[in-house]
C-alpha cells in the first residue's frame, strides 16, 4: 500500500492539473511580422484615456513595441498571423495583432516571445488591454467567444495556463484577472512569461489586439466613504442603506412610486377584492377604460394571472413567467404549492413553498399598472422571468430602458 501511495503522489507531482501541457500534435509555427506597412491605417487611443492623460501601468512587462523573433503556434486546425500593428492604438506606438481562425472548438493559437520573459517579482494579478471582435450581449453564431489566456513558466520549467477572459468587446477594455489561489500555490518562484493563448476558435478569420501586459501584486486597501444624504424613500424590505446615513435627504426620486407611468386620466378609482377561495380581483375603473386583473394563486407561476380590458376577452400578460432557482430546469420556471393567500391593505399577498424555499408574491394596482414584488430568502433564487403575453392579437412590445438591467 505504501508503494502504491508513493507512486500516486509522484504521478500527481509530475502532472499538476493547472499546468498547460502540450499533448496535441506538434504545432505549425509562423514568424511574427514586425514591419508595419506604410498603407496600414493608424488608429487613435480611446479619447477617455487621452483626455485625462492616463499613463501606462508601471508594472507593464511586455509593451509589444518590438515583436522581432515572436512566433505564432497553430494547433488543431487553427490558422493565423501575428504582427506588430498600428491599426489600433493604446500605449506607445504599436500593439500586438493576432489574426486567427479555427475549424473546431479545440483549435487554438499561442503567441510566444523569442524567449521567456522574466517577471521581476511575485504577482497575484495580471492586466492586459484587449480589443476584441464581438459583443458579449450579441448571439453571433459566426463568432463564438474565444478564450484569452496567459502562459507562465516557473523555476522548475513547468508551464501554467492562466485564463483571463473570453473575447467580449469590440473596443479597448482592461482585462484584469486575479490569479486563482490553486495556481499561485503550485508556482515555484521566480516565474517567466511564455505566451498568450487564444483558444476555442471554431470560426472563420477574426482578430484580437492587445497591449500592455502587466504582472503585479494587487494592493487592496480598505475602502472608506463619507456619509451621503439619506434616501427620501422608505427602504424596501431588508434593503441596506449603504452610505446614505448622513445629514439631509436626496432630492430624488420625487415620489414613492418612482418610475410608475403617468396616468393622464385623473377621474378613476382602484379596488381590490377577494371573489372566492384563492381568487382575487384588482380593478381600475376610469372614464378612459376599465381594466380588471384576476389572480388565482395555486402553483406560484405568473400564468395564474389574467387581464381584461373594457370587458373584452381575458388574456395572460405573463404566460410561463415565474421564479427560477439554481436547480430549475432550463427554459422553465419553478412550480410550488400555495401556503396562504389574502388581501392586505388593498394588495394581494400570496406565499408559496418550493421544496424548502418560501416565496412571497405581493400584487397591487397603482393607477392602471399592476405592481408585482417577489421575495425569496436564502439566496437560491436566480431569476424572475416575465414570460410572454398570450391570448391577444398583434401584441407590440414596448421596451423600457434599464428595467431589466
Amino acid at each position: 500500500m505504501g508503494k502504491f501511495i508513493a507512486a500516486f503522489i509522484l504521478l500527481f507531482a509530475v502532472v499538476p492539473p493547472d499546468i498547460a501541457q502540450e499533448r496535441s500534435a506538434p504545432p505549425k509555427v509562423v514568424p511574427a511580422i514586425n514591419e508595419v506597412e506604410a498603407w496600414q491605417q493608424v488608429g487613435e487611443q480611446p479619447y477617455e484615456l487621452t483626455w485625462v492623460e492616463r499613463e501606462q501601468n508601471p508594472h507593464t512587462l511586455v509593451d509589444f513595441e518590438d515583436m522581432k523573433g515572436w512566433t505564432l503556434q497553430l494547433y488543431d486546425g487553427a490558422d493565423g498571423e501575428l504582427r506588430r500593428s498600428r491599426q489600433q492604438q493604446m500605449w506607445g506606438q504599436h500593439v500586438c495583432e493576432i489574426l486567427y481562425s479555427g475549424t473546431k472548438t479545440k483549435s487554438r493559437v499561442i503567441a510566444r516571445p523569442p524567449k521567456p520573459v522574466a517577471i521581476p517579482e511575485r504577482f497575484d494579478s495580471i492586466d492586459l488591454w484587449g480589443f476584441g471582435n464581438r459583443w458579449a450581449w450579441e448571439n453571433d453564431k459566426t463568432t463564438p467567444p474565444g478564450q484569452v489566456s496567459v502562459l507562465v513558466e516557473d523555476a522548475r520549467g513547468r508551464e501554467f495556463k492562466i485564463e483571463l477572459t473570453d473575447i467580449r468587446w469590440k473596443q479597448w477594455w482592461l482585462i484584469h484577472r486575479r490569479v486563482p489561489a490553486g495556481i499561485l500555490a503550485g508556482i515555484a518562484w521566480p516565474a517567466r512569461f511564455t505566451g498568450i493563448e487564444l483558444s476555442k476558435l471554431g470560426n472563420q478569420q477574426r482578430y484580437f489586439f492587445c497591449d500592455s501586459l502587466a504582472f503585479y501584486t494587487e494592493e487592496l486597501k480598505p475602502l472608506t466613504f463619507k456619509p451621503e444624504p439619506r434616501r427620501n424613500l422608505k427602504p424596501f424590505r431588508d434593503q441596506i442603506v449603504g452610505t446614505n446615513t448622513g445629514p439631509g435627504t436626496l432630492p430624488f426620486p420625487t415620489r414613492e412610486q418612482t418610475i410608475l407611468p403617468t396616468n393622464f386620466e385623473k377621474d378613476f378609482h382602484v379596488t381590490a377584492r377577494e371573489t372566492g377561495p384563492n381568487r382575487f380581483e384588482l380593478c381600475y375603473d376610469g372614464k378612459d377604460a376599465t381594466v380588471v386583473y384576476e389572480y388565482r394563486p395555486a402553483r406560484g407561476t405568473l400564468s395564474e394571472l389574467t387581464a381584461q380590458v373594457n370587458n373584452g376577452t381575458p388574456f395572460e400578460p405573463l404566460t410561463d413567467g415565474g421564479i427560477r432557482f439554481l436547480d430549475t430546469p432550463k427554459d422553465r420556471v419553478a412550480e410550488g404549492e400555495i401556503v396562504s393567500a389574502g388581501l392586505e391593505g388593498g394588495a394581494v399577498r400570496a406565499v408559496f413553498r418550493y421544496g424548502s424555499r418560501l416565496v412571497e408574491y405581493h400584487l397591487q394596482l397603482w393607477q392602471k399598472s399592476l405592481v408585482l414584488d417577489v421575495w425569496c430568502d436564502g439566496g437560491e433564487a436566480t431569476q424572475l422571468s416575465f414570460g410572454r403575453i398570450s391570448g391577444v392579437s398583434n401584441p407590440k412590445l414596448i421596451i423600457v430602458p434599464y428595467i431589466t438591467y
